[in-house]
């Protein structure tokens, strides 16, 4: 499990580079208008996606079927998956921590607590997001994927948009708070069934 981690790791050390452009561009907007609170989607998104890469690639060199041949089992290589989407989701929660740190450092007039609620509430929809697209990959391929990706994104959007039109009004701040202190044992519920799906899928597929 360890050396598929690394493998992946090295096969996104270009697009790490990539974040760290993202992350000055980006900033500089932020610094220009004096409000973070943009960025840390952006960190976040950016960081959390970034596992799409490593199946691509994984796809170009037919890894699956090369790792299949020595002893890793096909729970290993779907756990492995799982592991760098959740953390790389998480490392962009911990970039975009500092990152507003150091905004507060120069700036101490934002919300520094709300920036933290904020960037708690945005890992936990990228890490939600990941889990219900990685069945999708692991039973479609990544390629295919992509375009389900977008009806995805779409589909909050769109439920957002109904509600607006029927006059039912959003969550509260209050209401979202409650809903963060219970997400980690959504999450961890969320994951297991995602995990357990796409171990079903996987273990079906032909390699």
């Amino acid at each position: 499990m360890k050396g598929l981690l690394i493998k992946d790791v090295l096969t996104l050390k270009n697009q790490g580079k990539l974040f760290l452009v993202i992350i000055v561009f980006y900033g500089f907007f932020a610094a220009t208008m004096g409000d973070p609170g943009f960025v840390n989607g952006m960190i976040v998104l950016v960081s959390s996606m970034m596992f799409l890469t490593s199946f691509a690639y994984d796809d170009l060199a037919k890894w699956d079927a090369l790792a299949l041949s020595m002893p890793i089992t096909r729970k290993n290589l779907v756990s492995s998956k799982y592991i760098l989407s959740i953390l790389l989701a998480v490392l962009g929660g911990i970039v975009a921590v500092l990152f507003n740190v150091g905004f507060y450092l120069l700036d101490n007039r934002i919300d520094l607590a709300g920036q933290m609620t904020s960037v708690a509430g945005i890992v936990a929809i990228a890490i939600t997001f990941c889990m219900i697209l990685l069945p999708i990959i692991f039973k479609f391929g990544v390629e295919k994927s992509r375009f389900l990706m977008m009806a995805i994104l779409l589909v909050p959007i769109v439920i957002v948009f109904l509600l607006d039109k029927a006059g039912i009004s959003m969550p509260t701040a209050e209401q979202l708070n409650k809903l963060l202190l219970f997400s980690p044992f959504l999450l961890v519920a969320l994951v297991l069934i995602s995990w357990v799906i796409s171990c079903n899928i996987f273990m079906r597929k032909e390699i």
